[in-house]
């Protein structure tokens, strides 16, 4: 089956600004301005909240969104969102929530949670995406690891064991 790979067409972080939704960063920037304009309003459904992740589709494009808090200096904390956008049917939405929790919870256990880093490890995130492997150094002391084909065997293994449980008990 291979590495079951997820290819998204672009990442993007979109973030609450002055004026409201904004898209402080896409990688590559490869999507028309209307797509963009309307990822922009559905990344975040109203009433989003930290940890949310939804899957909707605009026109030809599907994308898969998580919602967190980016912490600010000054003010209270913001709302932003991840999005992996696809120009295709989106294979596996779990594996890409699974990332997108992943990289935000490591990033907020060492208080680097901001639009200055998510903004320059989204490239890195994209490759990680394509090539079913990432490992993207954060920080000195931090680095981003997710294997998906580890992650594919464990849903197996996670799979397996339910099974079992269920006959055990029939």
């Amino acid at each position: 089956m291979g590495r079951d790979l997820i290819n998204p067409t672009s990442l993007c972080l979109i973030k609450m600004g002055k004026k409201g939704l904004e898209l402080a960063k896409a990688h590559p920037d490869n999507l028309p301005d209307e797509i963009k304009n309307q990822i922009i309003l559905k990344a975040m459904p109203l009433g989003a909240k930290n940890g949310d992740f939804t899957t909707t589709n605009i026109g030809d494009y599907n994308f898969s969104g998580y919602v967190f808090t980016l912490p600010q200096q000054e003010n209270r904390n913001n709302i932003a969102s991840l999005v992996a956008v696809f120009d295709s049917e989106i294979k596996n939405p779990s594996k890409i929530r699974k990332v997108f929790d992943f990289t935000i919870k490591e990033l907020k256990r060492n208080d680097l949670v901001n639009e200055n880093i998510l903004s320059n490890i989204l490239p890195k995130l994209y490759k990680g995406f394509n090539d079913g492997y990432m490992k993207i150094r954060v920080s000195s002391i931090v680095t981003l690891e997710f294997d998906f084909k580890e992650d594919s065997n464990e849903e197996i293994e996670d799979s397996i064991a339910s099974n079992v449980k269920k006959d055990v008990w029939k």
